[in-house]
């Protein structure tokens, strides 16, 4: 199954960042996660299926351990 997962930064802090983030397939199932800076742990604040999560939270790991949180992101595969 292919994934086209686009990310949305709504926030950002010293402390903690939150994105939004769908598949383009379902744009109606969107969910929202918090990067958690000082942890760098990542959390689904608002639940989606856990398939888009699991993908959209590994781009937005990747993009902060690399050093910058860009207000748009995507996963495709």
């Amino acid at each position: 199954m292919a994934f086209h997962i686009l990310i949305e930064k709504l926030s950002e802090t010293d402390s903690e960042a939150t994105f939004r983030f769908y598949d383009s397939a379902f744009p109606s199932e969107d969910g929202e996660l918090r990067l958690d800076k000082q942890t760098e742990s990542i959390s689904m604040t608002k639940d989606t299926r856990e398939v888009f999560f699991a993908r959209a939270a590994r781009k937005v790991a990747v993009a902060y351990k690399s050093g910058s949180l860009p207000e748009l992101l995507e996963w495709a595969s």
